[in-house]
C-alpha cells in the first residue's frame, strides 16, 4: 500500500506593516479573501484566520485562559496583571 496526500492547500499570507493594529492588518486580510475570490478560478475555499494568540507586549504564545494575563511571559504582562489574574491562573496556593 501506497501513500499519498489527500489534498494540497496554497496559503497566502499578508505582508505585516511594522506597527500595523490587528485590526487594519485583519481588514486588509479580509480584501485580500475579496480579491481571490473575484479573480482566481477553482477556489473551493477562502478565508482569514488567525494562527494564534500571542503576548501585546513580548509576543509569546498565548497559553493561559485568562484573556487579560498569560501568566507573567514577560515583566509588562506581570507588572499589568491583578490578584484576581493571578488566581485565576495559579488558584490559591500560586496567587
Amino acid at each position: 500500500m501506497a501513500q499519498k496526500y489527500a489534498s494540497f492547500v496554497v496559503q497566502v499570507e499578508a505582508r505585516n506593516e511594522l506597527y500595523e493594529s490587528e485590526a487594519s492588518l485583519r481588514k486588509r486580510c479580509e480584501r485580500i479573501v475579496e480579491q481571490i475570490w473575484r479573480h482566481v478560478d477553482d477556489v473551493i475555499d477562502a478565508r482569514v484566520v488567525g494562527d494564534g494568540l500571542i503576548c501585546e507586549f513580548c509576543g509569546h504564545q498565548w497559553t493561559e485562559q485568562n484573556p487579560r494575563y498569560n501568566g507573567g511571559c514577560c515583566k509588562q504582562d506581570d507588572a499589568q496583571a491583578t490578584a484576581q489574574d493571578r488566581l485565576a491562573v495559579y488558584g490559591p496556593e500560586g496567587a
